[in-house]
């Protein structure tokens, strides 16, 4: 069964993902609460995965961090990415953008603002890549996008120090969690870099002294992530990132197959949407992981063989027009820089 229209109710209705004509997959599109209050999902795109869109390849703007006090009593903290005379669109994390009408709110509290870097140019290929000497955030993106190609372990620690500087991502969870994880699997497969690790924890403080020892942590106690929600996609594509390995792939996969059932709708993640359907967190979970799918295919060889083995091999028709579907799409070839 394709995405299709789903009512949950007569006033809350949950608009899915309409499935392109030739079957692929759009972003996830719209939740529509009493027919005025959107809430949509920016998830991956391209290279830019869901993780580094966060966290490391926005686009260029000034975002301005708010906490937003509705009439209901609800609190949200997020960074507001446009404001029209009537409505607020609210970034609260994960790639995840709200909506949030006027009337709705209470009043907003200004918190800070910080300018995001972009990953404007193409990406290089494997040789530029491993070649580079890392000094800016642009450098950075592109060696983690294609590590699992040139494995420079080289660059690690210089990959760290620069994603250090950027307090816009260590001191926010959300971008955060993704990116440990990234380091945190290249750290466990290279652990003859931990005593380093350890002495730069030593150089910084607060947050960023945090951030360096949740990844020796996570690579001491490394565990793979089950995709319940939009953030475990998130680390399994900085998973796949790190290692090249089919198995994050694999999982993000399943998510196509899901139900109901697989859904925990305990997750802050479903919580800062205000999601508390579980058909509408399934909605939006596989719109994510059919988006990130289509997109890195087009973006990377591997992801796109890996996703051609899984819907040869599948026995579940379902599953397998689905992704016979992200093969397809424009053509079915990688358009990244290793096709």
């Amino acid at each position: 069964m394709y995405f299709v229209n789903l009512k949950v109710n007569p006033v809350r209705e949950l608009r899915s993902l309409t499935v392109c004509a030739n079957g692929g997959f759009k972003p996830p599109s719209a939740l529509s609460l009493d027919n005025r209050r959107l809430k949509s999902a920016a998830f991956s795109n391209g290279v830019k995965t869901f993780f580094l869109i966060n966290a490391l390849f926005l686009t260029t703007a000034f975002v301005y961090a708010e906490t937003i006090i509705l009439k209901s009593g609800k609190t949200v903290e997020g960074t507001i990415t446009e404001e029209t005379s009537d409505s607020i669109k609210c970034d609260v994390g994960e790639g995840i953008i709200v909506t949030y009408y006027k009337d709705e709110i209470e009043r907003r509290e200004k918190t800070k603002e910080r300018k995001r870097e972009a990953l404007s140019a193409p990406q290089k290929t494997e040789k530029e890549v491993e070649s580079t000497n890392l000094k800016t955030m642009d450098d950075t993106g592109k060696w983690v996008a294609f590590y699992y190609q040139h494995k420079d372990i080289n660059n690690f620690i210089p990959a760290i120090k620069i994603v250090l500087e950027e307090k816009g991502i260590y001191e926010d969870n959300d971008h955060a969690n993704p990116v440990i994880h990234f380091f945190a699997t290249v750290l466990k497969n290279n652990k003859t870099l931990l005593p380093q690790i350890k002495d730069l924890s030593k150089e910084y403080s607060d947050n960023a002294q945090e951030m360096l020892l949740k990844i020796i942590k996570e690579a001491e106690n490394f565990k793979s992530p089950v995709p319940k929600d939009p953030k475990d996609l998130d680390c399994l594509w900085s998973e796949f990132f790190a290692t090249g390995s089919p198995e994050p792939i694999k999982k993000i996969i399943s998510v196509i197959t899901y139900t109901e059932n697989d859904i925990d709708l305990s997750s802050l993640v479903w919580a800062k949407m205000d999601i508390t359907s579980k058909p509408m967190a399934l909605k939006l979970l596989q719109s994510a992981a059919g988006w990130s799918l289509n997109s890195n295919a087009q973006q990377h060889k591997k992801v796109h063989e890996i996703i051609e083995i899984e819907s040869r091999n599948t026995e579940n028709e379902d599953l397998k027009i689905k992704l016979t579907a992200v093969l397809e799409n424009k053509g079915g070839k990688p358009r990244g820089p290793n096709a």
